[in-house]
């Protein structure tokens, strides 16, 4: 019995600091889940930053991309705006084209007015302009030569441009107007004899897959000329 009350007395002397020992065990539990919540959180909110780096820097190559390929294209001569598959018209349009500047008469102010755009050409056309200035000293002379005497730069790209675009709707409607002419006359030679034009038939078909492809790139003159000023 003394020994019971001697354990009694000893507890209730050492409660001050038996109490804070076992309210910390009690709370360590819930400090390492709160400890763990907030890892998991850190974590995933890098995780989510991370992604969205990635992405943005997936978006920014993109971008970058697009723009160099725009870029290259619009530094082109007009030219060499033909899609790939019709590059077989390039030498007849790069012709047409540099017969421009030799007929000077196609600059005019009154031409320039004539133009079908209520914005200017300028600087949108600059890139395809340098183009054709450094490929073309025809067209390099003449500009040093009506510019700024006789033409605004506005206007005198108005009146090259507006050309280009006359000539590549030209070159397209002759193309489909040859295959149709030689569709025509395939026709006839097979209403004639049609066991010996069949190879000729063949041939004629696949002209005109050529001329369907080909349609799809045909445009109105005031399309063609937005195309080409950007």
């Amino acid at each position: 019995r003394n020994q019971a009350v001697h354990c009694s007395k000893l507890m209730a002397d050492n409660r001050p600091v038996l109490m804070p020992l076992l309210a910390n065990g009690l709370a360590k539990p819930h400090a390492l889940i709160a400890s763990a919540v907030q890892s998991t959180v850190t974590y995933t909110r890098t995780k989510i930053a991370e992604a969205g780096a990635e992405a943005q820097v997936e978006a920014a190559k993109i971008q970058a991309e697009q723009m160099a390929e725009k870029e290259l294209k619009v530094c082109l001569p007009p030219w060499q705006t033909l899609s790939e598959q019709f590059s077989i018209l390039e030498a007849e349009l790069k012709r047409r084209i540099l017969e421009i500047p030799q007929q000077k008469f196609l600059f005019t102010r009154e031409r320039a007015t004539q133009v079908p755009r209520h914005t200017p050409v300028l600087p949108g056309c600059l890139p395809m302009a340098n183009a054709a200035i450094d490929a073309d000293s025809e067209l390099r002379d003449l500009r040093f030569r009506l510019v700024p005497q006789r033409l605004s730069e506005e206007e005198f790209w108005r009146c090259y441009f507006w050309h280009v675009a006359n000539v590549k709707c030209e070159l397209c409607n002759d193309f489909v107007t040859a295959n149709h002419a030689r569709r025509e006359a395939a026709h006839a030679l097979e209403q004639e004899a049609m066991e010996a034009s069949v190879k000729v038939l063949e041939e004629v078909d696949l002209s005109r897959d050529v001329e369907n492809d080909f349609a799809l790139e045909l445009a109105d003159l005031d399309k063609e000329f937005e195309l080409l000023v950007g």
